[in-house]
């Protein structure tokens, strides 16, 4: 049998609830690092792609493309 109806909204409002605390946080730290540079890491606060991780994609995308040229040869 099935929940009632107001319970499912109330479950589903309750989880976008949480999912917008979320953002609002992180749009918090990363207002903090703008305003406050010295509460950020030198590399940033790691929320988004940093050079290295950058360049490891860079370097494993540039690896599969040569194994898959290797396949074809």
């Amino acid at each position: 049998m099935h929940p009632p109806v107001s319970s499912r909204i109330v479950g589903v409002s309750q989880r976008l609830a949480a999912l917008s605390l979320l953002v609002v946080v992180m749009l918090l730290l990363n207002a903090a690092s703008w305003l406050v540079p010295v509460v950020a890491r030198p590399g940033g606060l790691r929320f988004g792609l940093s050079e290295r991780i950058v360049s490891r994609l860079a370097l494993d995308l540039v690896s599969d493309l040569e194994q898959e040229h290797r396949q074809f040869v």
